[in-house]
């Protein structure tokens, strides 16, 4: 399972990995070729940050209602 793939720039944190652009094909495509050769499957767990981003929310206000 590759985890935390962010679905766009702004809902990702500093420690996920993306797949907004198709510069990340090529890359996630060796991956997944690697876990292919060794008779695997391989799964993807999307992810977004959602409001927590937002500078104002790193601060506990939520008023924006994002």
């Amino acid at each position: 399972m590759l985890e935390v793939h962010a679905v766009t720039q702004q809902g990702k944190d500093s420690g996920s990995l993306g797949i907004w652009s198709d510069e990340h094909i090529s890359p996630l495509q060796k991956v997944v070729q690697a876990i292919h050769d060794q008779g695997s499957k391989a799964g993807l767990q999307l992810w977004h940050v959602g409001r927590s981003w937002l500078p104002s929310a790193l601060l506990g206000d939520y008023s924006s209602g994002c």
